[in-house]
């Protein structure tokens, strides 16, 4: 097929090839669910023979069906193609299940998505992923486990893959950027109409600092039986996933279902067993179905990646990064409490504590006690 001077210099500079783009039009067919169509990808293997369809008429329309066929037929057009085409990078770039891109570990599943629609930072694919997951209805013990873990795997240099729903999805994301990390947020519905809208700040600045993902074309917008179908892209693309908080009911479940289908490991952090807002992440640990975990440090040495101590990554001495600790596990310590804890001499102590206030590490506040500062 032959296409416009402009559609041809945008497949170029987006290193595309032909395959990618008779997926796409593939996927521009909303009739066909994502079944049908992976079932196409299947015979064919190359999006690129979708070009001379008649070829494989018989074939086809036994997947798809003789009405769903002639449809297909039907956009089978030089016209059409081109159609498909402005609409897409009017809003999004776009790689196809055979683009180089496409990460195996997704190309794997029982039904991957055929394209993957995105903004941002493509290779953020190939890199070293876990999924962060948990509750909308968090409280503070869920908040504070999420951004510890998050603050860890970041400075570990692994990419947070999160599904940028109201709660703990969005702490994971807006924690790992604030750090200056890597991370992938995958969306419910088309990349322009993104859900919840509370977080399109957040999203932009993903689409800029990382990456944003979706299989929905632009334009569709977020239906609740769409978040199931996305949490097993984020399964998918990820090495492991962590569950900080989550009550029975939770939609983390359908993301936990399909990690443990795919065989990827699970972890989950224990709450308080008289709150619902735990107690799934219990039920999983209690089950065996995850691994209990109460340090960052477990997974990540779990997943062979480097661990780089606080005192490496914030310029502390050893004995700064056991002060430094202590203040990040506690809103506030008394000095007394920090020379017991790091059994440091109460003179040289307070020398240190003075000078990371100096530095705006630390705070002194009245009573004697002493607190992080962002």
């Amino acid at each position: 097929m032959e296409f416009d001077i402009d559609i041809i210099k945008y497949k170029e500079n987006k290193n595309l090839t032909d395959n990618d783009l008779g997926w796409l039009w593939l996927d521009s067919f909303s009739f066909l669910n994502t079944n049908k169509k992976v079932k196409i990808y299947k015979f064919l293997k190359n999006g690129n023979k979708l070009f001379n369809i008649n070829d494989y008429a018989k074939e086809i329309e036994e997947i798809c069906g003789e009405e769903d066929f002639l449809r297909i037929l039907g956009g089978a057009t030089p016209e059409y193609m081109h159609m498909v085409l402005r609409k897409v990078i009017q809003y999004t770039d776009f790689i196809s299940i055979e683009n180089d891109m496409y990460p195996q570990c997704l190309r794997d599943i029982d039904v991957p998505p055929i394209i993957l629609y995105y903004k941002g930072d493509i290779k953020l694919l190939k890199s070293r992923t876990i999924a962060v997951v948990g509750t909308r209805l968090f409280d503070e013990y869920g908040y504070k486990v999420t951004e510890k873990f998050v603050k860890d795997f970041v400075y570990s240099g692994l990419t947070i893959v999160s599904g940028m729903a109201e709660g703990l999805d969005t702490i994971a994301h807006k924690k790992c950027l604030e750090l200056q990390g890597k991370t992938i947020a995958v969306l419910s519905g088309g990349i322009n109409k993104i859900y919840p809208a509370i977080n399109t700040e957040l999203c932009k600045q993903i689409m800029k600092k990382g990456l944003v993902i979706t299989e929905w074309p632009p334009q569709t917008d977020s239906l609740r039986y769409m978040f199931p179908i996305r949490n097993r892209i984020i399964a998918g693309i990820s090495e492991a996933v962590l569950v900080t908080q989550a009550g029975m009911k939770s939609g983390v479940r359908y993301t936990v279902e399909y990690a443990l289908d795919y065989n990827k490991t699970v972890y989950a952090v224990p709450g308080n067993i008289t709150s619902y807002r735990s107690s799934y992440a219990n039920t999983l640990i209690k089950s065996c179905q995850s691994m209990l975990v109460t340090d960052p440090e477990e997974i990540i040495k779990d997943l062979n990646v480097t661990y780089v101590p606080v005192y490496e990554r914030e310029d502390f001495t050893k004995e700064e990064a056991k002060i430094f600790a202590i203040l990040e596990d506690n809103e506030q310590a008394h000095f007394d409490y920090i020379v017991d804890k790091t059994g440091i001499e109460s003179k040289r102590l307070l020398g240190m504590l003075t000078g990371l206030e100096i530095r705006k590490k630390i705070k002194r506040i009245p009573g004697n006690y002493f607190i992080k500062l962002d």
